[in-house]
């Protein structure tokens, strides 16, 4: 009839603690899209309006379950259900349901009436009124950005503006745009990731290769011999190509588990003078 499962709200697993089951008729509900249309008077079909805002809107997401109160008294059912009135009802709270792990979603809790059921058990009815999209949380990229790099994008379901902090004066690229940094953390207002795959390119050293030849005074090819052209290009300052496989050597998966093909190929230090960060959160339906 049940399954046991997880429902831990602000940190708590209220099913643990107070001894309950979900049943198997819950339902984690799905938000309805916010649709607008205009119709046309003596004319055919409707003016559709929804996406004027650049983007689909979503109303609540309605979340119901059945709690499963087993072998108690109708008197000891009722003092559970008061107490995780107590801590939920009315109240919103981030939460993680263990029937859809990996995801953190907020809403406002409702606990109804105690039913009673054969074999001496109590229902206690949960419904949330939660918002359209759940959480897989933040991503944080931190590389080496010396020269410009593109950074590949892995966004869920909404659009979001992603933090993109840089040690040193740097540009920003996206969709053709570009966008001036000084040293710091930025929220761009113009620049919203879109949701799915994309591609942000950052250069953490954006004077790079603007050297001539007049530039290099009096060395001579000997001196230069054992530089790449990117490295005369950039006065001879070194330049950040991609890691190869030989500088993790002794280092097994399990090692490299946390870190992303970008981070691989340009890691960077805290310290880093030319070391980027963007950070972003995926939402999703």
């Amino acid at each position: 009839m049940s399954q046991r499962n997880s429902l831990v709200v602000g940190g708590v697993d209220i099913l643990a603690r107070y001894g309950l089951v979900f049943t198997d008729d819950y339902d984690l509900g799905f938000p309805e899209a916010k649709t607008s249309y205009v119709d046309l008077a003596g004319g055919d079909g409707t003016v559709d309006l929804t996406e004027t805002s650049g983007a689909v809107r979503y109303k609540d997401r309605t979340q119901t379950f059945t709690l499963f109160v087993p072998r108690c008294s109708q008197s000891e059912a009722e003092a559970i259900r008061t107490k995780l009135a107590t801590y939920l009802h009315g109240r919103k709270y981030t939460y993680r349901l263990g029937v859809d792990p990996g995801y953190i979603y907020r809403g406002r809790f409702s606990v109804g009436k105690l039913t009673r059921v054969e074999h001496k058990a109590e229902l206690i009815p949960l419904t949330v009124t939660a918002d359209p999209y759940k959480s897989a949380g933040v991503t944080t990229l931190r590389f080496n950005a010396r020269g410009g790099v593109r950074v590949p994008i892995e966004n869920g379901a909404r659009s979001v503006c992603p933090t993109i902090e840089v040690n040193h004066a740097a540009v920003v690229g996206y969709h053709g745009e570009s966008w001036s940094l000084s040293p710091g953390a930025h929220r761009i207002t113009a620049l919203w990731l879109d949701p799915g795959e994309s591609e942000v390119i950052i250069d953490t050293d954006p004077g790079a290769g603007e050297v001539v030849w007049s530039d290099m005074g009096s060395k001579t090819w000997a001196e230069l011999a054992g530089m790449t052209w990117a490295e005369v290009a950039i006065g001879g300052a070194g330049i950040n190509d991609p890691d190869t496989w030989g500088t993790y050597a002794g280092m097994t998966w399990a090692d490299l588990a946390d870190r992303r093909w970008l981070e691989l190929g340009h890691p960077a230090a805290e310290s880093d003078a030319y070391a980027a960060y963007v950070q972003y959160e995926r939402q999703y339906l």
